[in-house]
């Protein structure tokens, strides 16, 4: 359930084709973070502090500049092919990770419109019985 994980849920109305999007914002004390689905959009939550898929993250090779932000997106490619399938779609087609930050502009999935300041409403309240997929990884 969402609020057994830490995990905030916001929503935008698209101005365009007056969709309503869902985002969820994992809070950064709850070492939440999840991986979400480019086929179905489901996301699979997992705690990052003990994830054997992230360890590569633990001791960058770079801190900064150029070579670390290449470095960071191969390292991002690689933990995605390390997730199982989806257990909504049965897919392996991770496409990003879901971290505590709200990646700007925002997409709208019905009419592609990108949003770069979206009114964000917080309707975790709506959310709290929402049931998660979440990954324990094998020993």
């Amino acid at each position: 359930m969402i609020k057994d994980i830490g995990v905030l849920v916001f929503s935008f109305v698209c101005e365009v084709c007056f969709e309503t999007r869902i985002i969820f914002f994992p809070l950064k004390e709850k070492d939440t973070i999840g991986v979400k689905c480019g086929n179905c959009d489901n996301i699979l939550w997992f705690n990052s502090r003990e994830s054997k898929i992230l360890k590569e993250f633990d001791n960058p090779p770079f801190s900064h500049g150029e070579k670390y932000i290449k470095w960071r997106q191969e390292a991002i490619k690689r933990a995605l092919a390390k997730f199982p399938v989806c257990p909504k779609c049965n897919e392996k087609k991770w496409s990003t990770l879901v971290i505590n930050h709200i990646p700007l502009p925002l997409k709208c999935n019905k009419c592609s419109k990108l949003v770069n300041n979206p009114k964000l409403k917080d309707v975790t309240k709506d959310y709290l019985d929402f049931a998660v997929d979440w990954l324990e990884e094998d020993e």
